[in-house]
């Protein structure tokens, strides 16, 4: 356990540095000219490590969100990897024409989960502000209707008060 958190403590910044490296990675072989399948294999290269990095290393404090993070770099290994039959090994057209349906297919799973969560996320976080503000309101409500109680109640001892006052001084007029 003590070798863990060592461990954890030493690669703490390994996740955001290599991410940031990888973005700088991928905008370097993006604007370079050379030829479309290198790139590919650079960037599929690099996705194969980011997974390896983050199968050895927790990344994430949620296990959630370290299986999401898994998923969408799989979802971008295997969307690359069918950039490959776009290139030139594969001469014809309608294969690129089926490998073009495979790759919008896993684009499309891959934006429909992320957007699911998204949405949930989103929706979660309204019905709790829903319900913290109709129990707000509810209390508001309550302690509205307590004053208004203790207001009435005043007026009521005020007016028996009043009356006992009065049949007090009825009693011993002389």
């Amino acid at each position: 356990l003590e070798f863990r958190r060592v461990l954890f403590r030493s690669t703490v910044l390994l996740w955001p540095a290599y991410f940031m490296l990888r973005r700088f990675c991928i905008a370097l072989i993006v604007t370079l000219p050379v030829v479309l399948i290198g790139q590919i294999f650079v960037i599929v290269f690099n996705i194969i490590f980011a997974v390896i990095l983050m199968g050895e290393i927790r990344c994430f404090l949620s296990f959630f969100k370290q299986r999401l993070e898994f998923f969408n770099e799989v979802c971008t290994m295997i969307i690359l990897y069918t950039f490959i039959c776009f290139s030139e090994f594969v001469s014809s057209y309608e294969r690129k024409h089926e490998m073009g349906y495979v790759c919008c297919i896993f684009v499309a799973l891959n934006l429909v989960v992320n957007l699911y969560f998204v949405i949930r996320q989103t929706i979660d976080g309204l019905l709790r502000e829903f319900k913290l503000t109709r129990a707000l309101k509810a209390a508001h409500n309550q302690r509205k209707k307590m004053f208004s109680t203790n207001k009435k109640i005043l007026t009521i001892r005020r007016a028996l008060r009043a009356s006992y006052l009065n049949r007090i001084k009825d009693t011993h007029k002389f």
